[in-house]
């Protein structure tokens, strides 16, 4: 039993580090995006856009 917890205790080690990882690179990604005037959409950067509620009440005023 304490072989098969040790190995439980690994994976779930192995599965915290690599989110980890995916989430500083997720940042990184984010902040080079958001420092270059993009507007990062969830999954990938692209041009910033207003939405057109933002449009319409600007044009009123």
């Amino acid at each position: 039993m304490s072989r098969m917890r040790l190995l439980v205790a690994c994976l779930i080690g192995l599965i915290l580090v690599l989110l980890l990882g995916w989430q500083v690179q997720r940042e990184r990604l984010v902040k080079a995006c958001l420092e270059s005037g993009g507007a990062w959409t969830g999954s990938a950067c692209g041009p910033l856009r207003i939405r057109p509620i933002l449009q319409r009440d600007l044009r009123r005023s």
